[in-house]
């Protein structure tokens, strides 16, 4: 892990713990701190850019936080298209995203259940249709020697 990355996780996981109206807002106030510091003292222009770069490092966090998340459902439904049903989606956080990924992965277990479930069935459905197979031949044998003993009798 770089320097850049390092300085980054505080950031990223603060975008992933709060939602997107908290975010937003915690963005608008960065944003205006840069404007405040300098209405307040129009000659402190080191006031201003640290707000700027205050502001400037939530959005690479939001940035940071969002991508990563979209990338980790991309991949899980990228598996999940190519039809393994056993992936398990994990996208860290309390946020949004997060959500969206606990809920596919929700979707990916029942849809694995009801899979096993089809499966099942379809096995129980073969092994009755073999039963009656045999039964249907049994039965047209003996059908066969009761047709073959009553035309001896009657001969």
């Amino acid at each position: 892990m770089n320097l850049f990355q390092m300085l980054m996780v505080p950031g990223v996981l603060l975008m992933r713990h709060w939602r997107l109206p908290a975010k937003l807002m915690l963005l608008f106030v960065a944003a205006l701190l840069p404007t405040a510091w300098l209405a307040w003292k129009p000659q402190a222009w080191t006031g201003a850019a640290i707000g700027v770069g205050v502001f400037a490092y939530l959005m690479l966090a939001l940035l940071r936080a969002s991508t990563g998340s979209m990338r980790a459902v991309g991949r899980s439904l990228a598996v999940l298209a190519d039809g393994n049903l056993s992936t398990e989606i994990e996208v860290r956080g309390r946020d949004e995203f997060a959500d969206m990924g606990r809920e596919l992965d929700r979707m990916t277990r029942s849809l694995s259940a009801m899979v096993a479930a089809v499966r099942n069935d379809a096995s129980l459905v073969g092994t009755a249709g073999e039963r009656l197979a045999s039964a249907n031949r049994g039965l047209a044998d003996r059908t066969l020697e009761q047709a073959s003993s009553l035309k001896q009798t009657t001969v």
